[in-house]
């Protein structure tokens, strides 16, 4: 072989390495990891690598697959889920009685759920909330003084983060302008998360932290929120939100 034809050969195999070597820099590290998350009777997620979309109730294809059951964060079993009218839950086998509201993590996600504790409105939380309201000119939150507010280091940065969510749509409150708003203070910044106006009450809806999960061992948090409504005025809907250094975003 003609020395020539030696170096060209040798050259496309070390360009060939070269590329290999890029290509598991760049996907090797990557999780291939996929599951579904149930939410109650909202619907859920398939995630696939980390990127999650939304599925609606009838289309989760639950069948012969584990799910770790959680209620209001706490760890109920590992179930076997099936859907019908209302959703089953099976062990072993045997159908397991459990009501109320819940979240399921196929357990191939490997997901870790957060544990969060509230704590009562503080100044922080009502000047973070002023500021967001402030592009609707209001001003009068008196009615909110006794909220909790969510409070958990999101970022693992051991720094207290708390979540807000308001809404001045109460029965003992009239008011020419109402809001629900849903905020984070992520290490002494306000990030908006929704913020709904509008002058007939109970016309907005209202949110509520479903969940707070990590999966697969990732670095940023995802946040499940419910958007519900009062008597029937809209239709309850949930959404995923992530961290993203310093902005959260709505990835499914």
């Amino acid at each position: 072989m003609k020395k020539k034809n030696v170096i060209i050969i040798l050259t496309v195999a070390i360009v060939g390495l070269i590329y290999l070597g890029i290509m598991i820099w760049i996907y090797g590290g990557r999780q291939t990891t996929s599951g579904l998350i149930v939410v109650s009777k909202l619907g859920g997620f398939e995630c696939q690598a980390k990127q999650c979309s939304f599925v609606v109730l009838d289309e989760l294809h639950t069948s012969n697959k584990n799910f770790k059951v959680y209620q209001r964060n706490n760890l109920i079993d590992t179930y076997e889920l099936n859907y019908g009218k209302n959703w089953n839950f099976f062990k072993e086998g045997e159908w397991q009685a459990l009501y109320g509201d819940f979240i399921a993590i196929e357990d191939s996600l490997n997901a870790e759920v957060l544990a969060f504790s509230y704590d009562e409105m503080n100044y922080t939380d009502r000047e973070a909330l002023l500021s967001i309201l402030k592009e609707e000119d209001i001003n009068d939150i008196t009615n909110l003084d006794e909220t909790e507010v969510i409070v958990l280091d999101l970022d693992g940065d051991g720094t207290e983060d708390r979540i807000g969510i308001f809404s001045n749509q109460t029965e003992e409150n009239e008011a020419e302008k109402y809001f629900s708003v849903a905020y984070l203070i992520l290490n002494g910044r306000t990030v908006k998360i929704y913020a709904d106006y509008g002058s007939k009450k109970y016309s907005l809806p209202f949110y509520n932290i479903f969940s707070i999960i990590k999966i697969d061992g990732e670095k940023d948090a995802r946040i499940i929120i419910n958007q519900g409504y009062y008597d029937n005025n809209g239709e309850n809907s949930v959404s995923m939100w992530q961290l993203d250094g310093r902005k959260i975003e709505k990835v499914a």
